[in-house]
């Protein structure tokens, strides 16, 4: 009787090492949480619904959120409120709008590498978004007005804005960032790069239901290509 006791309770023992175990590797090759992805902009990015793609998609694995900054270039707020949250995202795009351009160049370049910086710190993935042009005005009061601009030398906002992608790319290039390209997209052509106009709304700037569906489909392709960089990390 004893010896039966005292087998009962080692295969007792045993099973509870068993049933441990399990759960062990159940946890340890358990598939990893949702890939947290965060996308700070503005209209566009509001327009494009942007935490909905896995949805639209059929896409498993993400949580994705839009943090919109509307009045802008400056992201550091939001760049300062991401990085300081206690459940950090994996990976952080940051995009600018249109409008903001022309402007102060120098600073726009300062700051994106400023935000790369602190979020590289963080072990925060960043990837840069092209800025979407606008599209071309050909009315005779818009030449104009350009022919004006030009002549009192103010900046004209195409130039600087693919002056600002093409500078985007090339330090993406050199840091081994990410980029997702809105704005080769949606162009005319390499050559001409103002926005297509079957994109256009109506306003120059903003995007149709056109528009959007071909960023889902860039968005997937970024998407995937994520998950598997997260899979091999």
């Amino acid at each position: 009787m004893y010896l039966i006791n005292k087998f009962s309770i080692f295969v007792l023992a045993l099973a509870c090492l068993l049933a441990v175990s399990d759960v062990v590797a159940t946890e340890v090759n358990m598939p990893n949480e949702d890939i947290n992805v965060v996308l700070i902009g503005a209209s566009i990015g509001n327009g494009w619904k942007f935490n909905e793609l896995p949805d639209r998609l059929g896409l498993d694995g993400f949580k994705l959120e839009f943090v919109p900054v509307f009045d802008a270039f400056d992201k550091s707020p939001a760049i300062d409120d991401i990085i300081n949250r206690s459940e950090l995202p994996d990976v952080v795009i940051i995009k600018e709008c249109s409008v903001y351009f022309p402007g102060n160049m120098a600073d726009y370049q300062d700051k994106i590498r400023q935000w790369a910086e602190q979020l590289a710190e963080k072990n925060i993935d960043v990837i840069f978004a092209t800025s979407v042009p606008v599209s071309e005005r050909t009315g005779l009061v818009s030449k104009v007005k350009g022919l004006i601009k030009g002549v009192m030398g103010k900046p004209d906002k195409m130039k600087q804005l693919t002056a600002y992608n093409d500078w985007l790319r090339d330090v993406a290039s050199q840091r081994d960032i990410d980029v997702l390209d809105l704005e080769a997209v949606l162009r005319v052509s390499d050559e001409v790069r103002y926005m297509d106009p079957k994109y256009d709304r109506g306003d120059h700037v903003h995007l149709n239901s056109d528009a959007y569906k071909t960023l889902d489909q860039v968005g997937k392709d970024l998407l995937l290509k994520i998950k598997a960089e997260h899979s091999d990390s």
